[in-house]
């Protein structure tokens, strides 16, 4: 019996006439918000990126509904992982208004998983740093 397995990351996000199904080379999606809040005035949406480590697939199907009932798209990243091994997986959500360009959002984003358990993400001038103890910081370039 084999001790290899496929695990990652699974998001359901917006569908609308932009989004884009089956296996992918990049590491991103882009969907529509699924929601607004009161306040906002734009018409928003979401970067989703899941860190590569070099061995990760990439991926969308199209659903019919959700638990709520909505259709949606189910993005995926995935890569073999071994039984008894710890793994580690992360996903960055950026939100944008429609009339940025979710390519150059993507093109910023920057991930690491560090081998102490430190996971960095920098989306444009913001740095995020998540330790193994639990800690976490925010810091801005600019």
């Amino acid at each position: 019996m084999s001790d290899e397995y496929l695990a990652g990351p699974v998001w359901h996000l917006g569908i609308d006439e932009q989004t884009t199904v089956g296996m992918q080379e990049r590491s991103w999606f882009d969907a529509p918000a699924l929601d607004h809040a009161w306040w906002q005035k734009e018409k928003m949406r979401v970067v989703l990126h899941l860190h590569d480590d070099g061995n990760m697939n990439f991926g969308s199907i199209k659903q019919t509904h959700t638990q709520d009932g909505l259709p949606n798209i189910t993005t995926f990243g995935y890569r073999s992982v071994s039984s008894g091994n710890t793994e580690q997986f992360l996903s960055v959500f950026a939100p944008h208004t429609v009339d940025e360009i979710p390519e150059a959002i993507a093109k910023t984003i920057r991930t690491s998983i560090l081998d102490t358990g430190t996971f960095s993400a920098e989306i444009g001038d913001v740095q995020i740093s998540i330790h193994s103890d639990g800690t976490w910081s925010v810091t801005r370039s600019k």
